[in-house]
């Protein structure tokens, strides 16, 4: 196979980069320098000149498995690439490095045994260059240091700088650097390392070079990785799953500029001057903003084009080449932060529990009466990003900034005019709605978790109870069995179990909730209640007093595991359909048609042999149709659809229909006919000659476009019904 031009490749960006060296591509007496980086899947020359482009030098990716050999010219330092149809040369010390991380990764790859591998499997190189070791006691030695994800090294290179023939000199994990230090005015890192060959006690090493200041970022951007986050192995190796980005930048304050190094870390971001004029004249500092700190980010273009980052006590201004890739990149590890790293590993597990400090950081009426509020990301443009607390209200929600300016204030959404926005990449780590003809977009702290608590309040109800109605009744409408309780704080701590209790108290009502009495949760707080019975979803807010011991009337196993919990009785109770979407009445005449699959000799599977579900069974544990798998049978049949949400439908028809039985429909939506392929999950058969059979359809694989007009379409019949009561 021929060596191809990238834009005509399958996307580059999706392969994790192990190595990236600049270099030089031979083709007969020509040479081009460029970029070789090498992937997972393949090998990728780049080249840099402009003039080299002029006069034709192309992007070139060799795949992989399309290797048949490599060589090597230690004296030249010429790779050689072997293809079926052809070789590709490269040459450079870039060359030599990028060729011992291919030929360990093809090792791999092949299955071949080494006695000591010069790379672990998806080991990744980070800083490759030349410099000095100094050791205590020893005299300076030159050689080659190696940054990976995992590794420090440092390897002599002999008279000729070439070749890795020598012992390692250091070759430290991670995880054994107790400490580094970095003097930005004599380019030299100092790190306190402990090995078993060293001794238990840090020794310190010296380190010298043109990419120190580099490398100094990078322990600085991991840093963050403690005991807890390691995984150790058998062997009692540790693997750190650390990442972070540097970029040659500058940071600017009023007419000054500083030339760096900027790092986007797992936690952080940091700026190292590398000028020594700078350090020395101008007294330029390494800068270090935790995220936690961070209030907004921008992307501002001319006259002060650069990367705008405010935090409660500074303003910084960077800038680099591509902004809007960096840009791209500290969005994505912010996120990545927000929803991996912020949530304490406690017992309540709250989210974003390590943010506290955002919670006092925005207005105290932005959180008053909140059942529900966390931390989370608001991405106001495509070029900026705010902070703040999201927090739900009854019938509304509101976002507040944090340190917010005398421009910004908080925003209210009514819960009756969102509408869930879908997108073709299903981001389940993000909040995402439409209102008042606006998008919103927000990602809140615990990723897919904090999601489905957010739509699962986000919802209106059915009917709603008056605290004075209920009051009147001796609150027997609320009290009774329950077959699921959960409880949130409104810290966003979720608590859950089955089955539960309500019953009614002098001061309030009383709710069976887990955990012995001695040890409540809840005692104090104010917590959102939500109660499954046979008739629906009951909801309401309310604050917990106090706790006792349950009363011998209430019949339930492992006693010592709860606790009746006394609440103040609720203003309202919030009575929604016991569905994950909202559900309207409808009137619509149907067209269905059968749907039947046939084994491999053309012959019809019967229904009972495939596998059904019923309304009951988990959604997670539900497994989808694939559509291409069904064809067309012989039965066709009329139909009243008698309501609809965008996951399903009741259907009532003159014919039988089974459980299990696929069919596919013809719905009109907004002027366009959608073809739905739906499978039976419950029917009522006909009770009577003449009378209509009863049936629950679920849908199965929408595609996003059919998701997103089913969604619009039950929420404008949604707030037209509403609107009529």
């Amino acid at each position: 196979m021929d060596p191809v031009e990238a834009e005509r490749s399958e996307p580059y960006q999706r392969e994790m980069v192990l190595a990236q060296q600049e270099c030089l591509r031979r083709t007969g007496l020509l040479a081009y320098s460029g970029l070789l980086s090498l992937s997972t899947n393949r090998l990728r020359f780049e080249p840099r000149g402009t003039l080299d482009r002029l006069v034709g030098a192309a992007e070139v990716q060799v795949r992989l498995e399309e290797i048949v050999a490599l060589t090597y010219a230690k004296l030249e330092m010429v790779l050689g690439v072997q293809t079926r149809t052809g070789t590709q040369r490269f040459s450079g010390h870039g060359a030599r490095r990028i060729y011992r991380r291919l030929q360990a990764y093809l090792d791999e790859k092949n299955g071949k045994q080494s006695i000591k591998r010069d790379f672990q499997s998806g080991e990744r190189v980070i800083v490759c260059e030349f410099g000095q070791l100094n050791r205590p006691g020893e005299m300076n030695t030159k050689g080659e240091y190696l940054l990976t994800d995992r590794r420090l090294r440092f390897q002599p290179t002999g008279r000729l700088e070439r070749g890795f023939d020598a012992d390692n000199t250091l070759d430290i994990h991670l995880s054994q650097i107790k400490d580094f230090e970095f003097d930005p005015r004599h380019q030299i890192l100092v790190i306190q390392a402990s090995t078993i060959a060293l001794g238990e006690e840090p020794v310190p090493f010296q380190i010298t070079g043109g990419k120190v200041a580099e490398i100094h970022a990078h322990l600085a951007a991991w840093q963050h990785i403690s005991e807890r986050e390691a995984q150790g192995d058998e062997t009692g190796n540790v693997e750190i799953h650390a990442r972070s980005h540097s970029v040659e930048g500058a940071m600017h304050r009023g007419p000054l500029q500083t030339n760096g190094l900027i790092t986007i870390g797992a936690d952080s971001i940091s700026f190292i001057p590398t000028g020594k004029l700078d350090v020395v004249l101008l007294s330029a500092k390494v800068i270090k903003i935790p995220f936690e700190e961070i209030c907004a980010v921008v992307l501002k273009g001319w006259p002060s084009s650069g990367i705008y980052i405010r935090t409660a006590e500074q303003e910084v201004l960077m800038s680099t080449e591509n902004l809007e890739k960096w840009f791209e990149e500290l969005v994505i590890q912010l996120e990545d932060w927000l929803e991996h790293r912020t949530t304490l590993d406690d017992d309540d597990g709250v989210l974003g529990s390590a943010l506290a400090g955002w919670r006092f950081a925005v207005e105290r009426d932005a959180l008053e009466g909140a059942a529900f509020s966390i931390p989370a990301l608001y991405r106001v443009g495509p070029h900026e990003l705010r902070a703040g607390i999201l927090a739900q209200t009854r019938g509304e929600f509101r976002f507040a900034y944090t340190h917010q300016t005398k421009n910004e204030e908080t925003f209210f959404v009514p819960i009756s005019e969102i509408a869930r926005e879908y997108t073709e990449n299903k981001q389940d780590n993000e909040i995402r709605f439409r209102a008042f003809r606006a998008r919103y977009c927000f990602t809140p702290a615990g990723g897919q978790q904090a999601v489905q608590q957010f739509w699962s309040r986000c919802r209106i109800p059915a009917r709603v109870l008056r605290g004075t109605q209920l009051k009147r009744h001796g609150y027997s409408r609320l009290t009774g069995v329950g077959s699921f309780i959960r409880l949130t704080t409104g810290m966003g701590s979720v608590f859950e179990s089955k089955p539960t209790w309500l019953l009614a108290h002098s001061d309030g009502i009383g709710v069976v909730a887990p955990g012995p009495a001695g040890k409540s949760r809840f005692t104090g707080q104010n917590l959102a209640i939500e109660i499954r019975r046979h008739d629906g979803v009951y909801e309401f807010d309310t604050v917990a007093l106090w706790a006792e011991l349950l009363p011998s009337s209430i019949k339930i196993d492992n006693r010592a595991e709860f606790h009746l919990l006394i609440v103040e009785a609720p203003d309202e109770v919030r009575i929604y359909n016991e569905r994950r979407t909202f559900r309207v009445p409808t009137q619509v005449e149907i067209r269905a048609y059968e749907m039947v699959q046939l084994t491999e000799e053309g012959e019809e599977i019967p229904t009972t042999e495939i596998d059904a579900v019923n309304e009951d069974q988990p959604l997670q544990e539900r497994k989808e149709d694939k559509p291409s798998e069904w064809t067309f049978g012989l039965e066709t049949f009329l139909g009243t659809m008698v309501d609809l949400s965008a996951e399903g439908c009741g259907l009532r028809t003159m014919g039988p229909l089974e459980v299990g039985t696929r069919v596919s429909i013809d719905l009109t939506v907004e002027g366009r006919l959608l073809t739905l392929h739906a499978r039976v999950v419950w029917a009522i058969p006909a009770q009577a000659d003449g009378a209509p059979t009863t049936a629950g359809l679920e849908f199965q694989s929408l595609t996003q476009d059919q998701s997103n007009a089913l969604t619009k379409v039950v929420m404008q019949m949604q707030r037209e019904k509403l609107s009529d009561t």
